[in-house]
């Protein structure tokens, strides 16, 4: 296979007016937020995941699903989840597709008992291997980093190769947890981060971050880990096709991730290279937070909803006064 120009993967940098915009983000009704989130969330139940895991797998594009929802502090709610993901696991064998999942620890219940967790997550991944299924552990803030990390551990020495884990360049800590990991040839989702951390333990300058990014895929291409190589940056996709040239990486030993409704013209592209890449699909009534958080990461989404917000406001302002008949 002959790749592109590496210069084909050029930079698209958000607008400055985007930044500035996406401070109005948080003041936008739910309503408008819901509008625009839809691009981005499949929908509120695992009939709408299917579907869209569906239509990805007819265009040669894999997805993982994932179900929206975390912080749980009820015991009962944690076992929901993981009924959900069992029952989503079965319906995705149902229908052909590959069974392929991302579970976060505090939404199966970490914050109330990390054995409890693990004893859900065990059950899931139980699910996953009688079918030969991925489970992808996701990481979410920092508070819960290394209860997350011990959890992969001891679920890797119990012998779930099937397992993969995320790490979030932003964390100081995580070229150290890379190379603490490297022995086990993990299966890694690497990506920047999305939850706010304070300086005194996370990367704030985006130069820093992705020079963290590359330097942990860097370590992780070296200890033979499959990579899942998450971003959606054209600098690190270039970044990411020079490492791999280096390490002479055949297609079959890594993939590109990236979040539905995000940079589709680069999955194509992607895809046309003969490159696997895996579609995060995210779904489930509570959308609000997560869709939030990539407003949050995405100063492009952020601005489209505040400049609906703004179109909005200046149409209630411009519109004529209706008239008494």
């Amino acid at each position: 296979m002959v790749s592109p120009p590496l210069a084909t993967y050029g930079s698209c940098m958000p607008p400055r007016t985007d930044a500035l915009l996406a401070r109005l983000v948080p003041l936008a009704p739910r309503r408008v937020v819901a509008g625009v989130a839809a691009r981005y969330i499949a929908g509120d139940d695992l009939l709408d995941a299917l579907a869209v895991a569906r239509g990805l797998d007819a265009r040669g594009i894999r997805s993982t699903l994932d179900i929206l929802g975390e912080a749980v502090t009820d015991e009962r709610e944690a076992d929901a989840f993981a009924d959900g993901y069992v029952d989503a696991i079965d319906r995705l064998v149902a229908a052909g597709l590959e069974p392929h999942v991302s579970i976060k620890p505090t939404a199966l219940g970490s914050e109330l008992d990390w054995d409890a967790c693990g004893r859900r997550v065990r059950r899931i991944m139980a699910a996953a291997t009688a079918v030969g299924g991925t489970v992808n552990l996701d990481m979410e803030d920092a508070a819960t980093t290394d209860g997350t990390i011990a959890l992969y551990r001891e679920l890797r020495a119990e012998g779930h190769d099937n397992l993969a884990i995320v790490l979030q360049a932003r964390l100081h800590r995580t070229r150290a947890d890379v190379a603490a990991l490297a022995p086990l040839a993990p299966h890694v989702r690497l990506c920047k981060g999305i939850y706010p951390e304070s300086a005194a333990i996370a990367y704030v300058d985006d130069a820093e971050i992705r020079a963290s990014w590359l330097d942990c895929l860097e370590v992780l291409l070296a200890a033979g880990s499959y990579v899942a190589i998450a971003t959606h940056a054209d600098v690190l996709v270039r970044g990411a096709l020079e490492a791999l040239g280096r390490h002479g990486r055949e297609p079959s030993s890594y993939e590109f991730q990236t979040l539905l409704g995000v940079r589709e013209e680069l999955v194509a592209r992607l895809v046309a290279e003969g490159r696997t890449v895996r579609v995060y699909v995210p779904y489930g009534p509570q959308w609000y937070d997560y869709a939030m958080r990539r407003m949050r990461e995405s100063p492009q989404v952020a601005g489209h909803v505040a400049r609906a917000v703004v179109t909005r406001a200046v149409g209630r302002v411009h519109r004529p006064a209706r008239r008494s008949s």
